[in-house]
Formats: structure tokens, sequence, C-alpha cells
């Protein structure tokens, strides 16, 4: 029985993971063939300390919608105690939203936050070399206009990991 429980814990780690792997192959599929989607930030999400972008590609929002799955669960008593209010995801207009959450393999219940830290620290490895990919991708073809969508994909990654330390300092206290 114990078994089985730590296995599926660790393939809830791991979905997330290969969700993340995924949607950053698709983004470099798309980049390489000049075919590059790019989705508006929702505003709450473009004000603050933080660089925030007004636009990033259409991968790295199902990415960041799948994070804000697992924000909303784990938020849900410390909203109120945020410094700043996260938004409601990228995608602001809630039937958009909606119809997004709708499409994520993910509840927000299969993992605790220590384990969906630990598969947020193992995906940006992942997420790292891909930037660095990417951006070696767009300097060397000359079409540096999506070098600004990379870029903006790195501060929106960047965003979302201090919204997550915030979370888990405020849980700690």
């Amino acid at each position: 029985m114990f078994g089985a429980k730590v296995s599926n814990l660790l393939l809830a780690e791991k979905n997330i993971i290969d969700f993340v792997d995924k949607n950053l192959g698709q983004e470099k599929e798309r980049l390489v063939g000049n075919e590059f989607e790019l989705d508006p930030v929702c505003h709450h999400l473009r004000g603050g300390i933080l660089d925030y972008p007004c636009t990033i590609s259409h991968d790295f929002c199902d990415i960041t919608t799948a994070f804000d799955i697992y924000l909303e669960a784990f938020t849900r008593d410390t909203t109120s105690k945020l410094p700043l209010k996260f938004g409601s995801g990228v995608y602001h207009p809630a039937e958009i939203k909606n119809e997004r959450l709708a499409k994520m393999p993910f509840r927000g219940d299969e993992l605790s936050e220590r384990q969906f830290a630990n598969a947020i620290v193992q995906s940006s490895v992942k997420i790292r070399a891909h930037i660095i990919d990417c951006t070696e991708e767009c300097t060397s073809s000359g079409r540096l206009e999506n070098l600004y969508v990379i870029i903006s994909n790195v501060a929106m990654i960047r965003n979302y990991i201090w919204i997550f330390q915030q979370i888990f300092n405020l849980e700690a206290k």
C-alpha cells in the first residue's frame, strides 16, 4: 500500500515535469519553423515590483496556466497575505481561463507544496537549457523579433518563481 502511494506521488511530479518538457519541445519546433504563437498576459501580472511582459509564447502560457492551478490550490488560505495579487493567470477573461483550465491535465490536489516545488526545481533546469537554446536559435537565424518573446518567457517564469517563494515563506510562518 505504501509503495503504491509513493509511486503515485512520484508519478504526479513526473506528470508536471513531462508537461513542461512537452510544451518546451513544442515551442522549440514552432520557433524553428517560424510559427511562433503568442498570447497576451493578464494585466494583473503586468504590474508590481518585477518586470512584467505583455506577451509570452503560447506554450509558456500553457506552462503558467498549469502553475496557476497549483497556485490557486496552495493560496486558498494565504491569498489575502500576499504582497501583490498574482492575478488569475495569463488569460484574464474568466471564460477563456475556464476553458483553458478545463483542458489542463491537473486538478491542483495531486501534489503537496513540497512535491510541487521539487517538480518546479527539476523543470527549471530544462527551462533554463531551453531558453539558452531558443536564444541561440533567434540570434543565429536572424529572427530577433522572437527574442522579445523568449525574454518575456524568462521574465514570466522568474515572476512565478518569486510568487512561489512568497507563498512558501508565508506558509512557513
